[in-house]
């Protein structure tokens, strides 16, 4: 959209409530100027994938006021979601948010975290992010009061959840359901201890992560999901601080929280065809 040419004064596109990008490889911005006042002000699933070279949405995405759920796939060249734009909104709805493919994501924020964009958030899936170093900034920490569900998978060179700048964990009170899959460096010998407490936690799933005492293979999941069961870990309670017995490596939760990703896929597959 290119508003420097716009004539007529109102809002555009206010009773969209999604909006699918797939294939737009050669999208460099998702809004040239402004958007006049109410535009997109019902928009609820922003999804993206195959904009190789489009760098940000930051801007974009905090200007839309329900905005509930944002999908992003293959984003070649998007370093960072969020910037510091100075344009954080007071509130924000955003429940759920997927990152996966991300060539060159290094981190969510960029700078100070709009913290309003987290305060409502419960679902974050993080898939096949090769640069990613962290997830979130330590200024996010207070923000994540309403997260549930957070699955982070192949994600290579992730070494922490926080970012470090104190030795204090980070509270996530509601988290509930906690994926850590394929994550080789995570509290490696850099990070040295786990830095979130999760005293909500109910399941647990840690596959090939090798730092963690308790992390199974790959092969031995496999198995586990095969025969559907899973074991109770009283160690895994003790080390994220649950104040709940957790169920450990639950095939039908990964397969719950992954199918997230997979109707994304589904549904960009049905556009396709």
């Amino acid at each position: 959209m290119n508003t420097t040419r716009r004539v007529e004064i109102g809002p555009v596109f206010e009773n969209l409530e999604e909006l699918h990008l797939i294939d737009l490889n050669r999208l460099e911005e998702l809004c040239v100027g402004e958007l006049p006042p109410g535009s997109l002000s019902n928009l609820k699933v922003l999804h993206m994938k195959r904009c190789f070279i489009l760098k940000s949405v930051s801007r974009f995405v905090q200007s839309l006021p329900n905005l509930e759920k944002l999908y992003l796939n293959w984003m070649n060249e998007m370093e960072y979601v969020f910037g510091c734009e100075g344009c954080e909104p007071e509130q924000s709805k955003l429940s759920e948010m997927l990152l996966s493919c991300q060539k060159a994501l290094r981190s969510i924020c960029n700078g100070p975290a709009p913290r309003a964009m987290f305060r409502s958030l419960k679902t974050l899936t993080v898939y096949d992010c090769k640069l990613l170093q962290s997830l979130f900034a330590s200024d996010v920490a207070e923000c994540l009061v309403q997260l549930e569900d957070l699955l982070v998978e192949d994600c290579p060179l992730l070494e922490r959840v926080m970012e470090a700048v104190n030795k204090d964990k980070t509270v996530l009170p509601n988290l509930k359901n906690l994926v850590l899959k394929h994550l080789p460096m995570l509290y490696g010998p850099r990070a040295t201890t786990v830095d979130i407490e999760c005293p909500s936690l109910e399941h647990l799933v840690v596959v090939d992560c090798p730092q963690l005492p308790f992390s199974i293979s790959p092969d031995l999941f496999d198995d586990l999901e095969r025969r559907n069961q899973f074991s109770f870990s009283p160690s895994a309670s003790d080390y994220f601080g649950s104040t709940n017995p957790v169920k450990f490596n639950d095939p039908q939760l990964y397969k719950f929280l992954r199918d997230r990703c997979d109707n994304v896929t589904l549904f960009y597959k049905e556009v396709k065809s």
